[in-house]
């Protein structure tokens, strides 16, 4: 044909519902604990927006056709849990990563946290939306906020959401104080400290009662509760013996006459090997040290006991738990070497005087003229004072084996060897707040790092001079700081650039300090100090080995901060998402309290306090320069912890 007819317009791509489904009302909000990946749900989504681009299509001589690309965008909101957490780590769009905190950006999608504290304000995409006083701040929540979020990669429908969240609370005891203050069990009627297993990551997804909650968590963590005295006490496993019980105080029992013979003064039970399990597999989501590599799938890792036997049937553990390989394994180990030791049994009776004894506490029992540990499960008081006991064999481990993975060589018998402790270096200070909100309530600051294999530690501090200690949440990531080498002369003016004037420092720390851009310094707060009570900034930093720095080109008296009085040997932090912001009752201002880091495996008495004097807040700011908001480029790198 000479002159073919031009096509009409071919549409590609093109939806014909821009309306949005998959809000769940009525959903459980989780509560994370530690380290987890938890789904989103959506609190507001704008109908899909569409986007046509045009072109021209077809060959020589006419007959072309115009080709209308579509694609499409939604801005929307997903709750994440319970609030206050952290941070938000990793985002993934159904197997997609989309947001990653430790990348430079963090995401190529506009992409807001919101850390679900009580101070944090209402989102302005949304407000901007539904208007003004028509949206929630959703405090108490933590939330995500997407803007015009591009999803071809989904085909044009919204992804499912899942969120790496850093949250307090990092030990079984953590996890109990918690849920006890949410069931209405005040700090005064419990006694938790004792139960300091490690916690990597805890979920609670599903409406349940809180004993049912619990229960992955004492069994994971060898830990049982007993109520003493209107206590409600925390026993680890493998604790030192409450009592050593003779012989001569077993069989307690009422005397009546003409009743017959006393009552067996040890009752023995031994369960049958085929009733027990030949193999134990614990369910668990895999959490692996390579950040890269942590997506938190859900596997497992299984124990097996060689016996005459082959029919025993497997047990299945579930424990909606982040851990790593290794530690499911020896859990796994440990549980399964629990069903088999335990499958001895006692019942027996004493007198009145044993009712210091409760349900979790090991005794020694004389069982055939030998001490045997044993384990309280059961206790009833009968009529006239007389105490029964059911127990049934224990160790005196603390029930983490050496086995590595499956596919690894176990160790040989024996006490298990334990993680070494690391102690957590900190520096803590209470003075001009860093960000704006930070000024709303008063509080400190803590910096906090340690040695090869720290893994994090927890804030607790004292109101009252060392009596008592208030958990204050988490750090996980390092601090970099540690001392001025040279003065710092007085500055001229503040957010000023001097370039003739150096610092030297020397690091506490395993961190290194980095030079970058004056843009990066003013725009991204890339390189924020402390030297004292000043907030500073720099671009070039010169190693000189061991820890020492020479620092250049140093902007000066950020946050309006005093600038004169420095001395050799003042505190110096890099200012980071890793520092930590508490903040207290305003009660404490002009009070000095006392803060202590405090790593796994460690008590309190284990650390030396830090004496912090609680500063006057400066709120409302009046400042010359930015506010110093590590999260402005990467949405929560720095997030201050509100309790």
């Amino acid at each position: 044909m000479l002159f073919p007819p031009k096509m009409g317009a071919q549409d590609r791509g093109k939806l014909d519902d821009l309306r949005i489904t998959g809000s769940g009302y009525g959903v459980m909000i989780p509560q994370c604990f530690g380290c987890a990946r938890v789904g989103g749900n959506m609190l507001w989504s704008t109908d899909l927006v569409e986007h046509v681009t045009s072109r021209e299509e077809g060959g020589k001589g006419g007959g072309g056709v115009t080709v209308n690309e579509y694609t499409y965008t939604v801005s929307c909101a997903m709750a994440i849990c319970r609030g206050p957490i952290r941070g938000v780590r990793r985002i993934w769009a159904e197997d997609k990563l989309i947001y990653d905190v430790d990348s430079t950006p963090s995401s190529k999608h506009d992409i807001t946290v919101y850390t679900g504290t009580e101070e944090q304000a209402v989102d302005p995409l949304m407000e901007a939306a539904l208007g003004a006083g028509n949206v929630p701040a959703y405090r108490g929540i933590a939330y995500a906020v997407f803007e015009d979020l591009l999803l071809t990669d989904w085909g044009n429908r919204i992804p499912s959401m899942s969120f790496e969240v850093e949250a307090p609370g990092s030990s079984v005891a953590d996890i109990l104080r918690d849920l006890a203050e949410q069931v209405g069990i005040a700090e005064s009627d419990t006694s938790f400290e004792e139960a300091e297993h490690r916690i990597i990551g805890f979920v609670i997804a599903q409406r349940t009662a809180a004993r049912s909650a619990l229960e992955p968590v004492l069994r994971v963590g060898a830990t049982d509760l007993a109520e003493i005295d209107g206590m409600l006490i925390a026993i680890p496993r493998g604790c030192p013996e409450a009592a050593t019980i003779a012989e001569d105080d077993l069989g307690a029992h009422v005397w009546s006459e003409g009743r017959g013979d006393p009552p067996t003064r040890l009752e023995t039970k031994r369960g049958q090997d085929l009733e027990l399990p030949g193999r134990l597999d614990l369910a668990y989501f895999r959490y692996d040290a390579d950040v890269t590599k942590r997506t938190y799938e859900q596997t497992s890792q299984g124990a097996v006991r060689y016996t005459k036997g082959d029919v025993q049937e497997a047990h299945t553990v579930q424990a909606p738990l982040a851990m790593t390989d290794d530690d499911a394994r020896q859990t796994a180990e440990r549980l399964l070497y629990g069903e088999w030791l335990e499958r001895t049994s006692h019942r027996y009776a004493l007198g009145p005087k044993w009712l210091k004894l409760c349900p979790g506490s090991p005794v020694l029992l004389p069982v055939n003229g030998v001490n045997e540990r044993c384990r309280i499960v059961g206790m009833d008081i009968g009529l006239f004072g007389e105490l029964r006991f059911s127990a049934v064999r224990d160790d005196d481990v603390t029930g983490i084996l050496d086995q590595s993975v499956v596919g690894g060589t176990p160790e040989a018998a024996g006490v298990p060897a334990l993680d070494a402790v690391v102690p957590t270096l900190f520096y803590a200070w209470s003075g001009y707040e860093l960000r704006e909100e930070d000024g709303l309530r008063a509080g400190f600051y803590v910096a906090a790092s340690g040695g090869d294999g720290w893994d994090g530690c927890a804030i607790y501090y004292s109101p009252d001079g060392g009596t008592t200690y208030l958990d204050a949440g988490n750090i996980f990531d390092r601090s970099v700081f540690g001392e001025t080498a040279s003065l710092l002369p007085d500055g001229v003016a503040s957010n000023a650039w001097e370039g003739a004037t150096t610092l030297d420092v020397t690091l506490d720390t395993t961190g290194t300090l980095e030079s970058t851009s004056k843009t990066d310094v003013e725009l991204t707060y890339d390189n924020a100090i402390l030297v004292g009570e000043e907030v500073a900034g720099f671009t070039t930093a010169a190693a000189g080995g061991g820890g020492a720095y020479t620092l250049t080109t140093i902007l000066r008296g950020r946050r309006d901060t005093p600038m004169t009085g420095h001395g050799i040997g003042e505190a110096f932090v890099l200012l980071s998402r890793a520092v930590a912001r508490v903040s207290v009752d305003d009660s404490l201002v002009g009070q000095t309290v006392k803060v202590k880091c405090v790593s796994p495996g460690q008590t309190l008495g284990d650390v030396t306090a830090q004496d912090v004097v609680i500063r006057v807040p400066s709120h409302p700011y009046v400042t010359v320069g930015p506010n110093l908001d590590f999260s402005k480029d990467t949405n929560s790198q720095y997030v201050p912890m509100v309790f």
